[in-house]
């Protein structure tokens, strides 16, 4: 089994863009 985790700190300035790629990946932005 594969786990990612991600941490993020600070103020997001804009909404998260998630994406899932044709891979089954999942991508997120923050603008």
């Amino acid at each position: 089994m594969n786990l990612n985790k991600a941490f993020l700190i600070g103020r997001l300035t804009g909404d998260p863009q998630t994406k899932s790629l044709p891979s089954g990946q999942q991508v997120c932005n923050f603008s």
